[in-house]
């Protein structure tokens, strides 16, 4: 009797199989690409999203960044140049008695005239009027405006006469500090109007973002 290993049938592939196997391999690794690629071009959309537009809303929000004097895309400008007054409104972490309002200046200074606040109720209250103690001309700085009415608020707003100052009048943070020394910087921010705009994703990469 003659002992043997027992023979094995291998799987036997056509031409047609072969073919079909190498075309899956093939779409898989155009899609693996196309995929990695994808996410790539999110990644940069996303980061782009995520930063503030240039003289846009966001720019006066926290501490001041903008430490020179010029037309500087790190602080806030309205829609156009002297087209009408403007105001910015401002929302800070904590309600206080503001004893000094700093306002940042950082291009065409001089152009505040007016700062209120709002109480519990929501109304706006006076809380200064006048001349902005930065001169026009005088470049960037904080302008320091002492309220004459005392106010407990963590919400002011800020009038600026843009007409009267001719240019943009940009503004980079507003401090509100407490009789005690404290200063607190806007964590929320609204105005009039505003040059910087968000940023949109392209209509092609929304779509596609849903497809995996």
């Amino acid at each position: 009797m003659k002992l043997g290993f027992p023979r094995i049938r291998l799987p036997q592939f056509g031409l047609r199989s072969v073919m079909i196997v190498f075309l899956i391999v093939g779409i898989l690794s155009c899609w693996w690409v196309d995929r990695t690629e994808l996410a790539r071009r999110l990644a940069l959309y996303e980061g782009q999203a995520a930063m503030p537009p240039a003289w846009g809303i966001e720019q006066v929000l926290g501490t001041p960044n903008t430490t020179r004097h010029g037309d500087i895309k790190t602080a806030w400008a309205s829609a156009t140049q002297d087209g009408q007054k403007e105001w910015l409104e401002l929302t800070y972490p904590k309600s206080v008695k503001p004893a000094q309002v700093l306002i940042n200046e950082t291009y065409n200074p001089g152009a505040v005239y007016r700062v209120t606040g709002f109480d519990w109720q929501g109304r706006e209250r006076l809380l200064w009027q006048g001349k902005d103690p930065k001169k026009p001309g005088s470049g960037a700085g904080i302008s320091t405006i002492a309220p004459t009415f005392s106010l407990t608020t963590n919400r002011i707003r800020i009038y600026i006469d843009s007409p009267a100052v001719p240019g943009w009048n940009e503004i980079d943070a507003v401090g509100m500090k407490d009789k005690f020394g404290k200063t607190q910087w806007a964590k929320k921010a609204k105005a009039s109007s505003t040059y910087g705009q968000p940023i949109a994703w392209p209509a092609t990469i929304r779509s596609l973002r849903t497809t995996f």
